[in-house]
């Protein structure tokens, strides 16, 4: 079975825009840090990517980004996101065989890790599982100049549609690295001018002889405030946020 790879930009620039969390409401604008934590939710203070049920951020693409909840695997908390896709800066490559079941992010001491949890598609009625993939997004701790490299591995099994024998394509293998380019910068985003950016580069292997490179910016205590890539799609910039 031939497999094409489509390349979905998942979080700030397809992928995650994880939960962009700051304590600042669309109606009043003023970016207090302040944290209500009505519900319930955690108040999570000078973090690059605060969660909390409820955040909400709009950008100037049209893509809304919600956190919804939170899950405990493997005594982890990781925090699940709905159209975090083009909003976070991760970069994820998928087989036609497989979709994009939800995106999770946890943070543990100033590393932050995105979790893809993916499914096989329909294959003419068999049913199948794939594992997930995890990769670091951010280390805020990481000195300027640092990298950090890796491979996302696709594995999935399904079964035979007429035999119900298992099958099990070859893995697919995407190289990425991330950069820690530039740490408390000022960037000027939306009219809002954020002082205390970290700049990280991430590059995922395209598969055509070259690299897909994506500029993910994010403001302390608010989260990813703009991405832009080299696949041309447009940048995202951050236009408000309301977050718990």
């Amino acid at each position: 079975m031939t497999k094409k790879l489509n390349l979905l930009l998942i979080g700030f620039l397809s992928i995650l825009l994880i939960s962009i969390t700051s304590c600042k409401d669309d109606n009043d604008g003023d970016g207090d840090g302040s944290g209500n934590n009505g519900g319930g939710n955690p108040v999570e203070e000078k973090d690059y990517l605060p969660r909390a049920i409820g955040n909400t951020w709009n950008y100037s693409t049209g893509d809304v980004a919600t956190m919804t909840g939170s899950t405990v695997i493997e005594g982890r908390t990781f925090w699940e996101t709905e159209g975090f896709g083009p909003l976070s800066g991760l970069s994820l490559s998928i087989a036609e065989d497989l979709t994009l079941e939800r995106v999770l992010y946890n943070e543990d001491d100033g590393v932050y890790t995105v979790r893809g949890e993916l499914s096989v598609v329909d294959i003419l009625g068999a049913e199948g599982t794939a594992q997930p993939i995890e990769y670091v997004v951010l280390d805020k701790n990481a000195p300027v100049g640092t990298t950090w490299t890796g491979n996302l591995v696709y594995s999935y099994t399904y079964l035979d549609p007429i035999f119900g024998t298992p099958i099990t394509p070859p893995e697919i293998v995407v190289p990425y690295t991330f950069e820690m380019a530039a740490k408390r910068v000022s960037l000027t985003v939306g009219g809002e001018t954020y002082d205390d950016i970290i700049h990280v580069v991430q590059k995922f292997d395209n598969f055509i002889g070259g690299l897909i490179t994506t500029n993910i910016y994010y403001a302390e205590g608010v989260g990813i405030v703009k991405s832009d890539s080299t696949e041309g799609n447009l940048p995202m910039d951050l236009e408000s946020y309301d977050l718990k």
